[in-house]
């Protein structure tokens, strides 16, 4: 699994503000099989501490998933990708990585990855508003970036995503939306805090 120290993350997302979208022109291989990757255009959380506060120009520092360590508050991060240049494509392999900058423990533990409702930066996006907008899970990782033990940001893969992305080009959506929650809001070893600009889709596709 690719770890990446914290100036490399950060050239990373720069990368991503930079140049969002990379839609390959030629086939990569001799099936005609294409490949695409797109960042993360918006992402935002929600917190049960603070069920009726939105986060899109607010403490936008990492996103923050599970029980905060040594805290209360339990926090999701929600993350919206354009996958309109998708359009007419037939899917072959999708992922969803992200690159995780923190954890209580150095012991790997689990993150899940849901699907959810659309999100808008124009409109607020909170806990109570969002409750119900978590559809289904499609995968779970499993990672460790202990500060207190020096160990360095690790990129998270969750593989397994072409059903996702292509019900959304066969609706014509244009955004595939995504969200990270711990398996068990309770515990606290689960929390996490990831690099949210770093956010993106992995696509192999045929036209």
């Amino acid at each position: 699994m690719p770890t990446h120290t914290r100036r490399s993350v950060l050239g990373f997302a720069a990368a991503a503000l930079l140049a969002p979208a990379v839609l390959s022109t030629e086939p990569a291989n001799a099936s005609g099989t294409l490949t695409f990757g797109q960042y993360a255009d918006e992402w935002t959380m929600i917190n049960q501490a603070q069920p009726g506060t939105s986060y899109w120009a607010y403490d936008r520092d990492r996103a923050k998933v599970g029980l905060e360590y040594g805290a209360v508050p339990v926090w999701r991060s929600v993350f919206r990708i354009d996958v309109a240049q998708l359009a007419g494509a037939v899917i072959a392999e999708a992922a969803f990585a992200i690159t995780l900058d923190h954890t209580p423990t150095g012991s790997p533990t689990p993150v899940d990855l849901w699907t959810t409702e659309p999100i808008d930066p124009g409109s607020p996006v909170t806990w109570n508003n969002f409750a119900g907008s978590w559809l289904s899970r499609v995968g779970t990782a499993f990672g460790s970036a202990w500060t207190g033990g020096e160990q360095p940001d690790q990129e998270l893969r969750f593989s397994g995503l072409a059903a996702v992305v292509q019900r959304a080009v066969d609706k014509q959506e244009r955004y595939v939306t995504l969200g990270l929650r711990a398996p068990e809001e309770t515990s606290k070893t689960q929390w996490k805090k990831f690099y949210g600009e770093t956010a993106h889709l992995a696509v192999t596709y045929q036209r």
